[in-house]
């Protein structure tokens, strides 16, 4: 899953992906380790802070 999210990324581009908790912590480790990618949290994003 995590593949197909990098191969769809490009370098301007903005995603949202939305996992179950117990996908979570592979997301967050697979793509944290990308320079180009920024992790965000979700109550940041859906309260617009």
């Amino acid at each position: 899953m995590v593949a197909n999210i990098r191969q769809v990324i490009g370098t301007d581009t903005r995603t949202l992906a939305i996992v179950g908790v117990s996908h979570k912590p592979y997301y967050d480790r697979y793509l944290g380790m990308m320079s180009n990618i920024e992790l965000a949290d979700t109550e940041a994003v859906l309260s617009g802070d």
